[in-house]
């Protein structure tokens, strides 16, 4: 009889449950193989308790490793928020296993109490298949042939930057053996121990041929592994006592805190998988009450060592290192940052391993909830809920999807409480000085490209504004500083002051953009170029003004610092340097100026090609990767150089950009693109399109999850444009930010509207089909408005127009199911330009 989740964890309650869950998977096929997914685990659990110096951590993960694939969906759906999906969406018969089934049961794992090694050594078996694929050409050779089409869905082989990543990590050698282990335990008919032989008072049968031994090539006779073990760890054997219980757990608990045991809790110990599952769970569960600890150690290491926010770390570096410590230290006494912490470790993991994201959106919206339960607490500080805020921030950044950005709409309270707050500046922590600053160029540079930003504008004027310089963040009490850093921070604090103030005015210059301003007359466009002639004027009088840092040649700074600081303050330099001479060239192609005629801007490509070819050549070692930073110029030069290989040079560095929130190899991919239809290469926009989004497909480039492409014809009647081809479009019109692009809060999505020329009366053609795009199910459309055209025609310009509405039915509304076909009954052109041959973005509007 099934066992019921448990209510209140215990090791216990949990123990049976584990077994109940195991005993049920004895009727689930081991997908693509000739097995139950219960024989599967317990001959991986069998060659991990056969195998020497394997810990109980270890033996537990390989009995548990696929549990995200047979765990129940109800209890997994409560536990971890995450929907059990088959790959590829096939039909269960044909599936090749759950989505994410190792992050569903790694954190299935660890809400039911399991210890961070298990869960991690769970989340990563699917990654190291990836990892040794990437290392060991002849690994891939050796797969089942469900394990390789499960490797196509799972990403492929790992790139670069990934395998760099995962063979760091402290359980490596671990994480590839587990791996070894699950690849090996598929043979049918070998008899194993059975489930019931794992519980306490059981005794292990002898192996039946064919062995484990025989079969893993094991020499000699099959031993015991407990018995060679019984001096290493008091968990595994039977007759340890007390005190040995007492004197591993304070050797688990390492540098915690020092606490007293209460020894009477402790059992005699078995020698089982399952035994040992009961410790575990036993140890996680007292560490948890003895450190009173509010969020996962785990998820701080990847914090700290990993999380990244573009735009804002590559520019001040050291001060984001700070500050996360500081985080990390402020979420011990206030859930909200700390639920913020995890959603951001959570995100940044999936992106890394290309996961999925609904544990992190699960982990995203609990946080939004503890800062909303914050800002009610008016007895507690409010740069706690400022902290939790910038991090939501920080998370929709990274994260692409369906989801309105907190500052948009965050309520009256939190306008009164940083209303409140701000009215007296001088009393603010370095720290929040500096987490307002960085929110003000976030709200800067999310504008671009169309974007509507991550902060609406009220909220922004409530921010304070402080003298400069602007303070440098302290090191935590509990961190020691670095020497080192000490120069960089002064010479560096001008500088960032420089790239804050360039910020300000490439938002400036966004809004001036034709996604964001009426540029359809004539006097809007005259307008338009008084302002971008004064917004220029400030920029160059910015560039006139900086610092005497920025003034320094790499030789001279060589010669004057120790070499790993000069390195530091040059990076720093090349990007900021980049940056300024990205926002001349931004100018002119807002204006509508072809670039290639104008001098400044040919001097700002000359100079962005310079300082990438330039940085690092200085280093000590030579650098694989290129910056991030560079990633927005390094664009901008692609698609606005006239000369096919300056193009080219510009689109093999971006594929350079490793970091996986860049998502530089879709960017070198589409820029590539782009930049041959623009030079008429291309005269068919979807045939590169088609092309290009095959090649994204192989690189494992994922669009955004919430994205359904309805059936959007387009030129092609026969042809359904996918979901990849639609990302592509978008983009081209979306926001262009070092990370993600994000939609208006209210409006329901975007459409694609095809036309086929003018006809005599200037009308779009009847019933001309369009994709909508959707959130969630009942929309009901109001109308759809054209925010940009592009034309395939060879040598036709973007023409300025009106305002194109698709009328609705008889109602003028109708109610668009999600991922349902919709066509507008009675388009009509509003307005005396006529829309080219070629393609429209449209909003559509609830």
């Amino acid at each position: 009889m099934a066992v019921e989740l448990p209510t209140t964890p215990t090791p216990v309650s949990v123990t049976e449950y584990i077994i109940s869950v195991l005993r049920a998977s004895e009727n689930t096929p081991y997908i693509g193989e000739p097995i139950s997914q219960l024989q599967h685990s317990l001959q991986c659990a069998a060659q991990a308790a056969s195998t020497p110096e394997i810990d109980e951590a270890t033996q537990v993960a390989a009995l548990l490793h696929d549990i995200g694939q047979y765990a129940p969906a109800k209890d997994l759906r409560k536990l971890t928020g995450g929907e059990a999906k088959s790959l590829g969406g096939q039909p269960t018969g044909t599936s090749v296993g759950r989505v994410g089934h190792e992050t569903m049961g790694s954190q299935f794992l660890l809400a039911l109490g399991f210890s961070h090694k298990v869960a991690r050594l769970v989340e990563s078996h699917v990654a190291a298949k990836r990892y040794l694929c990437a290392v060991d050409k002849d690994y891939m050779n050796k797969l089942s042939d469900a394990s390789k089409k499960s490797l196509a869905y799972q990403g492929g082989p790992m790139s670069e930057f990934e395998k760099a990543k995962f063979g760091s990590d402290r359980w490596c050698n671990e994480m590839c053996q587990l791996r070894k282990w699950d690849d090996e335990a598929k043979v049918e008919g070998l008899e194993v121990r059975d489930l019931e032989s794992w519980r306490i008072g059981h005794s292990p049968p002898p192996l039946s041929s064919p062995s484990m031994a025989d079969n893993y090539g094991l020499q000699g006779p099959v031993k015991d592994p407990t018995a060679e073990r019984t001096n290493q760890t008091p968990f595994l054997y039977q007759g340890s006592t007390n005190i040995d219980v007492t004197a591993c757990l304070a050797k688990a608990l390492g540098d915690r805190n020092d606490v007293s045991l209460n020894q009477d809790n402790h059992h005699e110990s078995g020698n089982s998988p399952l035994d040992l599952i009961s410790r575990d769970i036993e140890l996680t569960t007292t560490i948890d009450i003895l450190t009173l600890r509010t969020q996962s150690p785990y998820m701080s290491e990847i914090f700290l060592e990993a999380v990244e926010c573009p735009g804002i770390t590559p520019f001040d570096r050291v001060n984001w290192q700070l500050a996360k410590h500081h985080f990390v230290e402020l979420a011990k006494s206030c859930t909200a940052v700390a639920s913020c912490i995890t959603a951001l470790s959570v995100l940044y993991n999936g992106q890394v391993y290309a996961l999925s994201s609904s544990g992190s959106l699960s982990h995203y919206q609990s946080a939004r909830n503890s800062i909303n339960e914050l800002l009610s607490d008016h007895d507690a500080e409010f740069e706690l809920a400022l902290v939790a805020v910038f991090l939501t921030c920080v998370f929709e950044l990274i994260h692409y999807g369906d989801i309105t950005p907190y500052l948009k709409e965050p309520g009256s309270l939190f306008a009164t409480r940083v209303h409140a707050w701000g009215q007296d500046p001088s009393s603010h922590s370095e720290l929040a000085i500096r987490v307002v600053t960085w929110l003000k160029i976030l709200h800067s540079t999310t504008y671009r490209g169309g974007a509507m930003g991550l902060i609406s504008d009220e909220v922004a004027r409530l921010f304070p504004h402080y003298s400069e310089p602007l303070p440098n963040v302290k090191p935590p009490t509990s961190l020691d500083s670095e020497i080192s850093n000490h120069l960089y921070e002064v010479l560096s604090g001008p500088i960032f002051t420089f790239y804050f103030h360039l910020q300000t005015i490439s938002g400036e210059i966004a809004r001036l953009s034709l996604y964001h301003r009426s540029r359809t007359k004539g006097t809007d466009q005259q307008e338009v170029v008084e302002r971008m002639a004064s917004v220029k004027s400030r920029l160059l009088a910015l560039w006139d003004s900086r610092c005497a840092t920025l003034r320094q040649s790499p030789k001279d700074l060589r010669s004057q610092l120790a070499s790993k600081t000069a390195t530091m303050i040059l990076d720093l330099i090349g990007i900021c340097e980049a940056a300024y001479y990205a926002e001349l060239v931004d100018i002119n192609r807002q204006l509508g100026d072809p670039v290639s005629k104008s001098a400044d801007s040919r001097e700002a490509l000359h100079r962005i090609r310079e300082i990438v070819d330039n940085d690092g050549c200085d280093a000590d070692e030579d650098r694989r990767h290129i910056n991030p930073a560079y990633l927005r110029p390094l664009f901008l030069y692609a698609i606005e150089s006239m000369d096919s290989d300056e193009s080219q040079w510009a689109v093999d560095k971006i594929a350079q950009i490793q970091n996986p929130i860049y998502r530089g190899e879709f960017f070198s991919t589409f820029a590539k693109a782009l930049s041959e239809a623009q030079s008429g290469k291309q005269p068919n926009m979807w045939g590169i399109f088609e092309e290009d989004c095959m090649k994204l497909a192989k690189i494992s480039i994922k669009p955004p999850t919430h994205i359904h492409l309805l059936n959007n014809y387009l030129n092609h009647p026969k042809e359904t444009i996918t979901t990849m081809h639609f990302l592509t479009i978008v983009t081209s019109f979306a926001a262009f930010t070092s990370a993600a692009a994000f939609g208006p809060p209210k409006e329901v999505g975007v459409a694609l509207m095809t036309t086929n020329g003018p006809d005599k009366d200037n009308s779009l053609p009847q019933n001309a089909p369009f994709g909508v795009l959707t959130h969630q199910a009942g929309i009901k459309i109001r109308k759809i408005e054209v925010t940009g055209v592009y034309s395939t025609v060879k040598g036709v310009k973007r023409p300025p127009i009106d305002k194109v509405v698709c009328q609705m039915h008889k109602d003028k509304y109708a109610t668009v199911p999600a991922s349902k076909e919709f066509t507008a009954k009675k388009p009509a052109l509003l307005g005396s330009k006529a829309v080219p041959l070629g393609w429209v973005l449209c909003r559509v509007k609830a």
